[in-house]
């Protein structure tokens, strides 16, 4: 590694002798890039359990993506397919867009409509 740089190394490592892989963070090292990043609403509409909301992207292949919904008042969770025994959320990336999937098993034929607002970051592939 160089003699400049910002590197931060994982707790109980010596950030000047560590193995590189032993480091949290390395500005030598290639580090991702944010291609987009945003706020996405999921609609859910009266007596309505599941949604989504597409957010389009010019990459032209299927990126690295990662979102995450708030689920009460500064109370996120990863939307990684988990299911609660309730809710459900799920990203899909595609070549031009990514999907972000609501359900919650919870909500009736009379429940009112709600919104859960999606925290995205889209990743571009700097070898792309």
């Amino acid at each position: 590694m160089e003699n400049y740089g910002l590197k931060a190394s994982i707790d109980g490592e010596d950030v000047h002798s560590t193995d590189p892989l032993k480091l949290g963070f390395s500005s030598g090292l290639p580090t991702p890039l944010i291609h987009a990043q945003g706020i996405a609403t999921i609609s859910m509409g009266v007596g309505i359990n599941n949604a989504w909301i597409e957010v389009f992207h010019t990459l032209g292949y299927i990126p690295v993506a990662i979102a995450f919904v708030e689920i009460a008042a500064n109370q996120k969770q990863l939307m990684v397919g988990n299911f609660d025994g309730t809710r459900k959320w799920e990203l899909i990336a595609f070549s031009n867009k990514i999907r972000l999937y609501g359900e919650d098993g919870s909500r009736g034929g009379g429940s009112p409509a709600v919104t859960f607002d999606c925290y995205y970051y889209i990743f571009a592939d700097q070898v792309a």
